[in-house]
């Protein structure tokens, strides 16, 4: 163990300033945190311990009236042998008594037990070993590994930002576990509602998305991904048929005015977000219909014109303006907007070709143009062999639209293969389809000969990486080859015009665009998007055009968060058990004749609402399945307790909430200070514990009971269980069920049945389910 500072203190506000000043950790007796650092569990080693043992008046146990108080550092032997503590609430005495050996129960504080890490061997692996939810990764060791310890009434987000792989993969951040839960649980408008909070056009990222998430989905190690972008289709398409419903300003309005120039996946979400902050937001558009790359930039066959008109729609019915062939530098400046407005959003997109600087290039047709030339009704034909110079995600688009068309395409590019990025659905869909590809080769020279393009290539191979990483090839000498082709479309990349700025922006931009998002460029004037980092996907747009818009309303709205509300910090998600394998349902796609005969139509039919739904029950939720260690924090629960901050008072189940990193509720700088426990009418009270073995402190499973029973009838009834969640677990639902019952055998035996009704064991700890009903069952028939 490293040496550490030891910040003897002498007040809660001592303690509480220098635990705000740097990376300290609260020490009491010291029998749980000492032993982590021992063995160097911690993702971050503390830099101090601050020791709450030398604030005086801290260990007390007293009476005031019917209510007992506990000092945080009052020991927990003192708490089991207290005289006070057993008159009346013998349920804590019992439960302070079993808890770890009586060395450690000399020493462990209640303060130190109800706060006490998690228990699981992935948190706790030597030297750091493995960096699980808890500790911020995004990923539960547990969940396919050894849990026999672990929860059996399923996962805890501890995390709301990254909760897990599939949100830290995805550039908007979309908290996918969250709103496939409530899909689950058959709330379609809430889910929708979630994943708008982060993505304000889920009905284009379902259709034209590569989906990383997926790519990351812990499932995948046990059967097949989660068919996330099957799912956010059908809650994108819910909200654009529902616009008045989800479509809403969620603050007051702010007064401020913001100009957004772009259209596309950007400048759209960007509008959005200013907009559901209570801006007034009017969008400027250099084409004849808004949409950019979405509308322009992509076949029908991946967006149909129909969906855009609808999402612009709902964007409109938001209070949304949109003004048409306006087109920046021409009909309106950057200097005029920044005038106007309060901000200027520049989403101008790219959309400039790159040139190759070869003889011949004039006689190429841009891919990207081809591709808007047809959204904008043109039904020229291609025909014969079509050069597609470019492997990327346009030229694959371009490729396989001119191959429905009835042409023979053929793409080339460089570098090869593993070089290039493209979504990987796209390139199959274009293969399967009958478009060939040729890697490593770099058409020199275009000629026309009377009706056909004579293309002069040169082979390639590999080489080393540029210093930057970027890949790399080299001609091969004596390797030129020539072909024809009816047409060449060129499609090796776009850049973003800024001769539309002037001087001063113009250098703010060059300083900026390392950046790669949305960024402040002079005064009141922001850019982002593919204007800033280039060409990217349509999700990554989406997420700059989203920070964008945060950036502006923390500089002009006093709504500043309210388009970026999270979801609820914390919530227990549903189990699910991984014993079986249950394949993706995929959405159903055409068949090749079906695109052949109507090639612009959309290729998939999307998923139902059932089907939905099904997918969303293969989520594993992937939050922490580690059990609430505590002995003592479930009997505060049955017994009604508060706890008493520097800061606040908590319920029990306020206070035992996970928080990111940690097993409660606990803000930075917050210590707890104090118990206070109300005597119950319960005179039946109970706790019981099973662990593999004496010497092992924590529980695998308790249950501390309260009941209150006249004349063989309950009462009322309070029972709180340790080790079987990720948090205490009140079993509010036996308690109601318990109510005005007469104690017998079927009576216990139905509760107890009920109390288990949820649980979802893993592999490894079903007999965590017996324990518990009998546990149940001994605390009723017990209590007659």
């Amino acid at each position: 163990m490293k040496p550490l500072t030891v910040k003897n203190v002498s007040s809660v506000d001592e303690a509480a300033e220098a635990l705000s000043q740097g990376n300290a950790k609260i020490v009491a007796g010291g029998t749980d945190l000492v032993g982590g650092l021992k063995k160097n569990i911690y993702r971050s080693e503390p830099e101090a311990l601050v020791n709450l043992k030398t604030v005086p008046g801290l260990d007390y146990i007293k009476a005031e009236g019917d209510t007992l108080k506990i000092g945080a550092t009052t020991t927990v032997e003192d708490i089991a042998t207290s005289e006070l503590v057993k008159d009346g609430f013998g349920v804590l005495a019992e439960a302070a008594a079993k808890t770890a050996s009586p060395l450690l129960r000399y020493s462990g504080t209640i303060g130190g037990n109800i706060c006490q890490d998690v228990r699981c061997w992935y948190f706790r692996a030597e030297d750091n070993y493995f960096d699980c939810i808890m500790k911020g990764g995004d990923t539960c060791y547990a969940l396919r590994g050894d849990n026999r310890n672990h929860s059996i009434m399923g996962s805890v987000n501890v995390n709301p930002a990254a909760p897990s792989a599939c949100s830290s993969g995805c550039p908007t951040g979309v908290n996918v576990s969250y709103y496939m839960a409530k899909i689950r649980e058959d709330n379609f408008d809430e889910a929708a509602e979630i994943l708008m909070q982060t993505n304000a056009m889920p009905s284009m990222t379902g259709r034209a998305c590569p989906h990383t998430c997926q790519d990351v989905c812990s499932r995948k190690a046990h059967d097949e991904e989660i068919g996330i972008r099957s799912v956010e289709r059908l809650l994108g398409d819910r909200a654009l048929d529902n616009p008045e419903q989800f479509m809403k300003v969620e603050g007051a309005e702010t007064g401020k005015h913001m100009a957004v120039v772009g259209a596309g996946p950007a400048g759209l979400a960007a509008a959005y977000y200013l907009r559901k902050a209570g801006n007034q937001v009017t969008v400027y558009e250099q084409f004849e219909k808004p949409g950019g790359l979405l509308r322009y930039g992509l076949p029908d066959y991946r967006i149909p014109a129909d969906i855009m008109d609808k999402q612009i729609n709902a964007y409109e019915v938001m209070g949304i303006e949109f003004k048409c062939n306006m087109a920046l530098g021409t009909d309106i400046t950057v200097e005029e907007l920044s005038l106007k407005y309060d901000a200027v959003y520049l989403g101008t997109g790219a959309w400039q070709e790159r040139m190759m600087r070869i003889e011949g290039e004039e006689e190429c047709v841009s891919g990207i143009q081809f591709l808007k030339s047809l959204s904008e009704g043109d039904k020229k034909n291609v025909s014969g062999p079509v050069l597609i110079i470019g492997g990327g995600n346009v030229g694959v688009d371009v490729a396989t639209t001119c191959k429905r068309k009835g042409a023979e395409p053929l793409v080339v590019d460089r570098l090869a293969r593993d070089q290039i990025a493209v979504i990987e659905h796209e390139l199959h869909t274009a293969i399967d389809e009958g478009v060939q590809f040729e890697y490593l080769n770099m058409p020199i020279a275009i000629k026309r000969k009377g009706d056909m393009l004579e293309v002069k290539f040169v082979k390639m191979e590999k080489a080393e990486s540029d210093p930057s990483g970027r890949p790399n090839v080299r001609e091969i000498e004596g390797s030129e080859f020539t072909m024809e082709f009816t047409a060449v479309m060129k499609s090796i990349g776009e850049i973003a015009d800024i001769s539309v700025l002037n001087d001063e922006l113009e250098e703010a931009y060059k300083d900026k665009q390392w950046l790669k998002n949305s960024t402040k460029l002079h005064g009141n004037v922001y850019a982002g998007g593919d204007f800033v980092s280039g060409p990217t996907t349509v999700v990554t747009a989406i997420g700059a055009g989203r920070r964008g818009a945060e950036m502006i309303n923390k500089a002009y709205s006093d709504n500043s968060n309210l388009a970026l509300t999270p979801p609820e910090p914390i919530k227990i998600f549903e189990p699910k058990i991984l014993e079986g394998t249950k394949p993706m349902l995929k959405e159903a796609e055409r068949t090749i004749e079906q695109k052949r005969a109507e090639p612009m139509g959309e290729d998939f039919t999307g998923l139902t609402q059932e089907e939905a739904k099904e997918e969303a029950d293969r989520c594993m939720s992937c939050g922490c399945i580690s059990a609430s260690p505590s002995d003592l924090a479930p009997v505060l629960l049955a017994l009604d307790a508060t706890v008493v901050t520097n800061q606040r008072q908590l319920s029990a189940a306020e206070f035992a909430t996970p928080g990111k990193g940690k097993t409660n509720s606990l803000r930075q700088g917050e210590l707890v200070t104090e118990i206070q426990i109300t005597k119950p009418a319960a005179s039946a009270q109970q706790y019981q514990k099973f662990r593999a073995r004496g010497s092992i402190d924590f529980p695998e499973v308790s249950l501390a009971s309260a009941i209150e029973v006249e004349n063989g009838v309950v009462q009322s009834a309070r029972l709180g269980f340790g080790a079987i969640a990720p948090l205490p677990l009140r079993a509010d639902k036996v308690e109601a069920f318990l109510k005005g019952k007469q104690i017998n055998e079927t009576v216990a035996e139905e509760a107890a049945n009920l109390a288990m009704q949820a649980a979802r064991p893993s592999k490894y700890n079903a007999h965590k389910v017996q324990i518990a009903k009998a546990f149940v069952k001994q605390a009723i028939l017990d209590a007659k």
